[in-house]
């Protein structure tokens, strides 16, 4: 869920001064009438000499100071609160335990987020280097990554950055799509509210995240829970627009703050299959990667004073954990997963047609901004990542792959703008399309408004089992969300 942020940053900056000494000069008499030509000479040069004195004087104060001035360390600390309300409406077959927004309540939800971050930096004349410290707090931030992890950089303007323990990966912040140019939430309201895989129903067990695919997530690279996986990031400086990044993660299962062979949990989703006697099973599968490697590259170009443009090709690759987590639903055997899917001698490795596939994905998108108006473009495409040959017979015409892609257009004038988003995927030939209207609006400096209204509709074409057979389990969804709130930065 988008939320509302507020966000409060204060910083220290500690400066020496200089100054200027003065010192007088006493002449001695002469004769009335050799007063001025031997008076005034001896003087200028004897000033002129004190002035250099105290010119190189100060010069010295002034070398020592620059060179105290030039590491300094500078404290800033950012607190974050987001208090989001809304509604929603959905159509379509839907039962009524995935109707409510709260747990007693179908039409209102109010929501909360928090956290507080201290940022230490130390600069000299040519390095840049500190830690970010995410502390906790009782309302976990999820609006953002860069909330949720501690991690330390260096930043050179002759080698560029490097990030130790980074919460996001560069093919999430260097990746362009609807949302770098629209309004707040940019239509991610309605992916988020909306029960988009009603089990029972569906046919298709997926997560929202894999229906409405608006960037590269997959591999988990990026922060599922409280603390993102162990990775480094390292961006190229700019040289003649052009700037590269590269993210390592040698096991995504590896969280910030676990312990040596201690794996997190981790995004997963559950597949469904005939075993040989025509009954039905199922296990989860877990979407990991070992030694994975996130890429990006941007170019960008200003124009002239209002016009400029850029565009970005961000990827991640990685081997897929073979790992499936057994589950039991009830008391029936037939609902137990199937001993023959995975490999029991090596910690439930799947094997056969329940292999998945590694990690393969990347995004290209594009950003104009001429005058008042922005304008995005995207496309993106996972292929096969993290499916089987078994996922296939879940989907329409065997299908194993998934794509994305989003536009927007957004208008500034003044304190106010206004975008309007669109968003659309295909997941296994799942269908899903966003439409979304959205505005800021900054009353004083420091506080600012915002609206979203998001309308989207949905196709599941996937199947089922039932009495042993594979039956057609197509539905249709729909549903649209209505999203206020404030944003206070100070």
């Amino acid at each position: 869920m988008k939320q509302i942020t507020l966000i409060l940053a204060t910083s220290m900056l500690i400066a020496g001064s200089s100054f200027a000494a003065y010192e007088g000069h006493h002449g001695h008499h002469k004769s009335p009438h050799h007063n001025h030509q031997h008076k005034s000479k001896p003087a200028e040069s004897k000033s002129k000499a004190v002035v250099k004195k105290e010119e190189a004087k100060d010069a010295v104060k002034k070398d020592e100071k620059e060179e105290k001035d030039s590491v300094t360390s500078p404290l800033k600390i950012n607190a974050l609160f987001d208090f989001t309300t809304g509604t929603r409406w959905q159509g379509g077959k839907i039962d009524n335990k995935y109707k409510k927004l709260t747990a007693h309540n179908k039409k209102l939800f109010f929501g909360s987020n928090a956290s507080v971050i201290a940022n230490i930096e130390q600069k000299t004349d040519d390095l840049t280097y500190g830690a970010k410290i995410v502390i906790s707090t009782t309302a976990a931030p999820k609006m953002s990554a860069s909330y949720n992890g501690s991690h330390l950089y260096i930043e050179s303007a002759d080698f560029g950055k490097i990030e130790a323990g980074a919460p996001i990966n560069v093919n999430k912040s260097m990746l362009i799509d609807a949302g770098s140019v629209a309004a707040n939430m940019a239509g991610a309201s309605w992916s988020t509210f909306m029960v988009l895989n009603p089990q029972g129903l569906a046919g298709f067990d997926i997560n929202n995240e894999d229906f409405y695919l608006s960037e590269i997530k997959s591999s988990d690279l990026g922060a599922v829970d409280r603390e993102p996986s162990r990775k480094i990031n390292y961006y190229t400086p700019k040289i003649n627009g052009f700037q590269f990044g590269v993210t390592w993660c040698p096991d995504t299962t590896n969280g910030g703050s676990h312990k040596a062979h201690e794996a997190k949990a981790f995004n997963s989703r559950k597949v469904q299959y005939i075993d040989g006697t025509g009954n039905r099973k199922f296990y989860s599968i877990r979407h990991g990667a070992t030694n994975a490697f996130a890429l990006g590259a941007t170019y960008e170009q200003q124009v002239n004073e209002d016009t400029s443009w850029k565009v970005a090709l961000t990827g991640e690759f990685g081997k897929a954990i073979q790992a499936a987590a057994y589950e039991q639903q009830g008391a029936n055997p037939a609902e137990l997963v199937d001993p023959s899917a995975v490999n029991n001698t090596n910690d439930n490795i799947l094997t056969g047609d329940h292999k998945l596939k590694n990690l393969k994905a990347y995004n290209i998108g594009a950003q104009v901004t001429t005058g008042k108006y922005s304008y995005a473009v995207s496309y993106g495409n996972l292929g096969k990542s993290f499916t089987s040959n078994n996922d296939a017979k879940f989907s329409k015409n065997g299908s194993r792959r998934s794509y994305f892609y989003s536009a927007a257009v957004a208008y500034t004038e003044g304190q106010m703008k206004v975008s309007l988003t669109y968003r659309g995927s295909s997941t296994r030939k799942n269908i899903a399309n966003v439409f979304a209207l959205g505005s800021d609006y900054q009353f004083k400096e420091g506080l600012q408004g915002y609206a979203e209204l998001a309308y989207g509709y949905g196709k599941g074409r996937g199947k089922k089992v039932e009495a042993g057979q594979w039956v057609d389990a197509r539905q249709k969804l729909r549903g649209a969300t209505l999203l206020l709130g404030l944003r206070v930065k100070v």
